[in-house]
């Protein structure tokens, strides 16, 4: 064997050191790249985009999953730690009830995941710019205003929220409409607003004080073709799943037992609007859903929409008709949509108040 001489072996030498070395800083590149991602996993630094449909409806059968998915897929993201940036570059319709639950969705994120967990960009179309800036919606995801309220789709809109029964408030909303509606009329508008507020206080969220949560709801107004338009919504455990907990369920659990297992928010939420009976069990009490659908029967136009989890409930005044549907995916919570007539005739509306 050829013994190596001292140019060889210095060489080599060289030649191990420079491996030695390249070895190494491919060690701390693996390592810096491991500590650069783990920390943002662990904190929840990623960003999601999210592409929100073109319309926000939930009373439209068409885009009714689709708006549910989009606003379910809020809340799934923040809960696995993730940053949510909606794109409104393609949403171009807006629908009180499908607006409205959206807002609590991310208004429920945001309270519970800290603000600047949903973001979002601008939206593309000048309508839908304006209401989410006219309803605050825009400073809530950090954008500031930049549009002037210029539309008509936009100016007749009213949005509330609020986390206790003082509903004081609403009188001052329902001012607005004073050279619309009849005062009898208004004064039991009232009443039927202030009592499902007051039932989202009392049954929606059952453990929230245990768990310390807000009890929350969500309302918009707003005036089109004549007719005042409401909707409410909360994000409680729903009317379906109050009633479950009721001891007085005997005579409701007969109907369920012959009807198809699907189909039991559909007739839980029908018979708590055909029921006068309520949680209290008090003499004085008996308003609630029945009263509400009475309120707009009377009216002899519009309607009453009732969504709760995977079963609705709607009446039409004109028709004196009842439906019930169950749908695919739930509605989390409960979403109330009135219809009322401006101006003009009120049918019955002077029975209201005998």
């Amino acid at each position: 064997m050829k013994k190596l001489n001292q140019k060889m072996r210095e060489r080599l030498c060289r030649l191990s050191k420079r491996a030695v070395e390249e070895l190494n800083e491919c060690n701390r590149i693996r390592l810096r790249r491991r500590n650069r991602s783990a920390p943002r996993e662990k904190i929840g630094l990623t960003k999601k985009r999210l592409l929100a449909p073109e319309t926000l409806s939930v009373m439209n059968p068409s885009v009714r999953d689709q708006t549910l998915e989009f606003v379910s897929s809020i809340k799934r993201i923040c809960e696995m730690g993730q940053h949510v940036h909606i794109d409104f570059s393609r949403t171009s319709e807006l629908h009180p009830c499908g607006t409205l639950l959206f807002m609590a969705y991310v208004d429920g994120a945001i309270s519970k995941h800290g603000a600047g967990k949903v973001t979002c960009n601008y939206p593309s179309d000048d309508v839908v710019g304006q209401l989410f800036q006219h309803v605050g919606l825009l400073e809530r995801l950090g954008l500031t205003s930049k549009w002037s309220i210029t539309s008509d789709k936009v100016k007749h809109w009213r949005y509330m929220q609020g986390t206790c029964t003082d509903t004081r408030e609403l009188r001052s909303l329902l001012d607005v409409y004073e050279n619309s509606l009849p005062i009898n009329v208004r004064s039991q508008l009232y009443a039927s607003l202030s009592e499902a507020i007051t039932n989202v206080i009392n049954h929606a969220y059952p453990q929230a004080e245990s768990k310390h949560l807000e009890k929350k709801w969500w309302m918009f107004s707003k005036k089109k073709d004549g007719k005042l338009l409401i909707a409410i919504c909360d994000r409680g455990i729903g009317i379906p799943d109050s009633l479950r907990q009721k001891p007085y369920l005997t005579d409701y659990l007969r109907r369920i037992l012959v009807t198809h297992k699907k189909r039991m928010d559909e007739t839980l939420i029908a018979d708590a609007v055909g029921s006068p009976r309520t949680v209290t069990q008090l003499p004085h009490r008996g308003k609630g859903l029945p009263e509400m659908l009475e309120f707009v029967r009377l009216l002899g136009d519009g309607g009453l929409t009732i969504l709760s989890q995977f079963g609705g409930f709607s009446f039409q005044a004109v028709e004196n008709m009842r439906r019930s549907a169950t749908f695919h995916a739930p509605v989390n919570g409960t979403l109330l949509f009135w219809e009322i007539p401006l101006e003009g005739s009120h049918g019955n509306a002077s029975d209201l108040n005998s």
